[in-house]
């Protein structure tokens, strides 16, 4: 999660669907062991929460809340509903009998999040010579709209978000089976040959959706007007910077 310091108003400036939105990058993935168990290095000092992901890059659990760690600490934990200042014990849990795993970083477009540099490249591959102007269909084209482009504005029917308010899915927690890209329609309209049966998204594109969807479907993934210009624009941005003047990432 991304801080805010340009103005305590929750929807301005806008991100994106979702309302009261606050801006993510994606740090990365690591390993999951058979025995569910996870053990890995983290940036120290950053608002970081955790995502469950499934073998079909779909997010199975998310974190309603940031954790913290300073320089040099370790912390482990055992879940949601153990008593508080429980531990895992390090007895034949997997992920400890070798070395932390280092985060491996998603694709472009997601340090900071940016649906022009994440999504819209998947759209020009393999929708817009069906889906332009002069059609009757949803127009997935990557002009700028007031706010943002076309294609993001066309496609707000087909996925579902988290907020404060009416449209949430949810918003007292996460279900599995219930994130965003299980319950958004673009996925199976992807999947459906009645509609698309030239399409088939290879593994990459496919997974670029489901970490958008999972993130929220973000438009921007930075508060500053300048650079949220810049995204719109199809620019890649620096996170913003942190108190010690470096990048929050």
């Amino acid at each position: 999660m991304l801080p805010k310091t340009t103005t305590h108003v929750a929807n301005q400036p806008r991100l994106g669907h979702a309302n009261a939105e606050s801006a993510r990058t994606l740090l990365g993935t690591v390993p999951v062991e058979s025995d569910g168990s996870a053990y890995f290095r983290a940036p120290a000092r950053k608002p970081v929460y955790f995502q469950a992901v499934d073998e079909a890059g779909h997010a199975v659990q998310t974190m309603r809340s940031i954790t913290y760690l300073q320089p040099g600490e370790r912390r482990s934990c055992l879940g949601c509903h153990e008593p508080f200042g429980t531990i895992a014990s390090r007895n034949n849990i997997q992920a400890t009998t070798r070395p932390p795993s280092r985060i491996e970083p998603g694709p472009d477009g997601t340090r900071p999040m940016s649906y022009p540099l994440l999504v819209q490249p998947i759209l020009d591959r393999h929708c817009v010579t069906c889906h332009k102007a002069g059609k009757s269909v949803p127009i997935l084209t990557g002009e700028p709209t007031q706010t943002f482009t076309r294609s993001y504005e066309a496609l707000r029917e087909y996925v579902r978000w988290y907020e404060w308010g009416g449209e949430s899915i949810q918003e007292i927690g996460t279900r599995p089976g219930h994130s965003g890209a299980d319950e958004s329609r673009l996925l199976k309209v992807l999947t459906d040959k009645t509609h698309a049966k030239d399409v088939s998204l290879p593994p990459e594109d496919n997974l670029r959706l489901c970490i958008w969807l999972d993130s929220n479907v973000p438009f921007y993934g930075t508060y500053e007007k300048e650079t949220q210009l810049a995204q719109k624009a199809g620019q890649a941005v620096s996170p913003p910077m942190g108190q010690s003047g470096s990048p929050i990432e």
